[in-house]
């Protein structure tokens, strides 16, 4: 369902024998059968089973008008969904990511692993790795939920157009071969994508950033706070963009020519944010990798 480079261990030498070790002993997703099975289930069913809800609605209105307050709640309820699995993917982190690593590198486990014949960057990855592992169940469900939020955006609004139109097949033809049809469905397309695979990156930024916190501060309750901190950051940082986004495609839906501006500026503005953007969580990840990694092999 999702490429190979989006899983959790893309990033790692799956061959490493520290890593299969370590991916073994988790009481879940602890083969990578059972991590795609789950990924498969969770990608296609929980979509399935929310678009199958939006139909039941609207089968229960016989197709008919959609009333305002009515029509929006289900993407709102899952928009919210995603919030709290969000929430909750960030927050489980501190104790079971960061926490759990920290334990172990203040204890004899973590020299004993520098006296191993393995690289140094495996040991590092192979733990970064499993740390995304042990939220890919969280990470998972966003995406399941945030594949349901662009279909269901896509449905209503489509829902909407056609619904007066008595000849609908007609009228679906036509917006098929009308290049503004299609050049929205572009961009909610494009924003669809970015929306959906965002919070694999987004975690795995916050897992380098712990396991980089993990190495340089000792203290439990100064590491947690300090991890709080770097989620409460990195989520705030999330909103700014989203309220701004959404403000300037408000500004440019409300002209005349909306349309036009949103083809010729707002979709190259949006693909310069998310390459920038891309580029900018790549060397926050990097740079809070490399901290971790300069604390964690240094020579006492």
């Amino acid at each position: 369902m999702l490429p190979d480079l989006m899983l959790p261990y893309s990033e790692v030498d799956t061959k490493s024998q520290l890593f299969r070790q370590k991916w073994h002993h988790l009481r879940w997703l602890n083969t990578e059968a059972s991590l795609r099975r789950y990924t498969q289930l969770v990608l296609i069913g929980l979509p399935f089973i929310i678009l199958l809800w939006w139909f039941i609605e609207r089968l229960n209105l016989n197709f008919d008008a959609v009333p305002p307050e009515f029509e929006y709640r289900l993407i709102d309820l899952t928009i919210f969904a995603v919030v709290v699995t969000m929430a909750l993917s960030s927050f489980y982190s501190l104790p079971r990511i960061m926490g759990d690593f920290q334990t172990q590198f203040n204890l004899a486990y973590w020299d004993a692993l520098r006296l191993t014949p393995q690289f140094n960057s495996a040991i590092l990855m192979s733990h970064d790795a499993v740390a995304q592992i042990r939220l890919w169940p969280f990470t998972t469900v966003e995406i399941g939920l945030r594949i349901a939020v662009v279909a269901l955006y896509a449905l209503n609004n489509f829902y909407a157009i056609i619904h007066p139109f008595a000849q609908k097949s007609t009228f679906i033809w036509q917006m098929l071969l009308d290049p503004t049809f299609l050049g929205l469905s572009g961009i909610i397309f494009f924003v669809g994508i970015v929306f959906i695979v965002e919070p694999i990156i987004r975690v795995r930024l916050i897992v380098a950033f712990h396991i980089s916190i993990a190495t340089r501060i000792r203290s439990v309750p100064m590491a947690l706070l300090m991890g709080f901190t770097v989620i409460t950051i990195v989520h705030l940082a999330q909103l700014f963009l989203i309220v701004n986004l959404y403000v300037v495609y408000q500004a440019f839906t409300n002209q005349s020519m909306g349309g036009v501006g949103l083809a010729l500026c707002f979709v190259p503005l949006m693909g310069l944010i998310v390459v920038t953007i891309w580029a900018f969580y790549r060397w926050l990840r990097k740079a809070a990798l490399d901290l971790a990694y300069n604390s964690a092999f240094r020579q006492d």
